[in-house]
């Protein structure tokens, strides 16, 4: 399932430099970020 996230900035310019330095894409970045929140969510609940 895809997903349409909007990130405005000063976010969006930190995860463009993110994935420039990390050399991956800023889809890469937002998405390691949703599933490590996620992961942090569940072991808390």
């Amino acid at each position: 399932m895809d997903y349409e996230i909007t990130v405005l900035p000063p976010l969006s310019e930190l995860v463009l430099q993110e994935a420039a330095e990390r050399e991956v894409s800023a889809e890469e970045i937002i998405t390691e970020a949703i599933k490590n929140y996620m992961e942090k969510s569940e072991n808390i609940g």
